[in-house]
């Protein structure tokens, strides 16, 4: 249901959009509303059929695929603007180490995060670029944001001695539930829902939805080593 509702909020948009189109006569005006169209109905398939990838056609190593990225790019601005103007405004802790672990969390990564600390870095949005430089490992499993994970498992070898960054966009949702996975692989956790309340305490805003949580509590019972 939570794919469905993102589909129509988007599916609305685009034909605002159409209907903005229809009544504006000024050139600029009628080609920033077929585009915006055109990537909202774009945006509203990719959540219909959930096909994260079709964002910015994003890889493992975090490369773009420019047709997706030049057919999105009007909701991309948007998103990132929204982005930018809510960090700006309200982020106060954009990284945060859960207690007793070498595991961190954090918002997009584009300021205060101490990127050259980490071994491995666990990019899963969508819709961010990986504009940073990293020596380090980095993977990128791209999701969609505000619903659950497209995949429950990574391809990384990891251990407790290395220093592991897991972020999404706003470090809140889809990275939670990453965490918690990389919290119980490392035995710091015996399942998801003990992850998670590791997780809580060390970064009370921490928000998941209903879907999303119900995927945390299917995260496995771990041995500890």
């Amino acid at each position: 249901m939570t794919y469905k509702k993102y589909a129509i909020f988007f599916l609305f948009v685009a034909i605002l959009s159409i209907v903005l189109l229809i009544f504006s006569s000024w050139l600029p005006f009628r080609i920033a509303f077929s585009w915006l169209s055109l990537s909202c109905f774009w945006v509203s398939v990719v959540f219909l059929f959930h096909q994260p990838f079709m964002i910015m056609g994003k890889r493992p190593n975090g490369h773009v695929f420019p047709v997706f990225l030049l057919i999105n790019f009007p909701f991309l601005i948007i998103y990132w603007v929204v982005w930018l103007l809510r960090n700006m405004i309200f982020e106060r802790k954009p990284v945060s180490q859960i207690d007793g672990t070498n595991v961190s969390i954090s918002c997009w990564p584009i300021w205060r995060v101490p990127l050259q600390k980490y071994d491995l870095i666990i990019d899963v949005t969508s819709e961010m670029p990986k504009w940073y430089h990293h020596k380090g490992r980095y993977v990128c499993l791209p999701n969609l944001d505000g619903v659950p994970l497209d995949r429950m498992d990574f391809p990384e070898e990891i251990d407790r001695k290395m220093h592991i960054l897991v972020h999404c966009a706003q470090g809140r949702g889809r990275s939670a539930i990453m965490t918690c996975m990389v919290l119980c692989r490392l035995g710091h956790a015996l399942n998801g829902e003990e992850a998670f309340r590791m997780l809580k305490q060390t970064r009370p805003r921490v928000s998941v939805s209903k879907m999303q949580m119900k995927q945390i509590a299917q995260i496995g019972v771990m041995k500890r080593p």
